[in-house]
């Protein structure tokens, strides 16, 4: 699990790409409350796939990102 992960904190984007790289990580689900999850999975993983429950009315939401390789 990663702590809180803001749009602006480049240190911990880099963390979590090195994290994804190291352990050959394909599939990843973000719960999303605060952060703006488009914007860090465009900056962490950017050729993988995302699915989300974006368009529903909840305070937080899940996004589900892939690797299509």
């Amino acid at each position: 699990m990663f702590p809180e992960l803001h749009k602006d904190d480049v240190y911990k984007q880099q963390e979590l790409k090195e994290f994804i790289r190291r352990n050959n990580v394909n599939v990843l689900a973000i719960i999303e409350h605060r952060a703006q999850a488009g914007h860090i999975i465009n900056k962490v993983a950017p050729s993988w796939e995302w699915l989300s429950n974006a368009t529903t009315r909840t305070k937080g939401r899940i996004w589900l990102i892939s690797d299509p390789r």
